[in-house]
């Protein structure tokens, strides 16, 4: 959620920085905040050691994105936030439907 907050405050600067679109920051910067209480939501329920693996996925997934962005900098902007997008949704509704999940098990 910080660094959903922080790409929402900066997204001017790393608009131009990174020659990517504010929409597309701030759309990334959107989904990162949902992922976030998704989340805490199903750590809280101590289910999370199953769903791990998301975790691990998504930041392999990151350093890939990262090192495909990093050759053609100037396009590759879009690349990068595109992959922060999509897998933070993904994210979002692989632990929210674990929540809901472990939340119906339990009653």
């Amino acid at each position: 959620m910080v660094l959903a907050v922080v790409y929402a405050a900066a997204a001017g600067p790393i608009r131009d920085a990174l020659n990517v679109s504010a929409a597309t920051i701030l759309i990334t910067a959107g989904l990162l905040f949902l992922s976030g209480p998704a989340e805490c939501a199903f750590a809280l329920r101590s289910a999370a050691p199953s769903h791990t693996k998301y975790l691990i996925a998504y930041d392999t997934g990151w350093i890939l994105a990262t090192l495909v962005a990093v050759v053609p900098m100037s396009s590759g902007g879009g690349f990068w936030f595109g992959y922060q997008a999509i897998a933070s949704a993904l994210l979002t509704v692989a632990f929210a439907t674990g929540a809901v999940r472990t939340e119906n098990r339990g009653h």
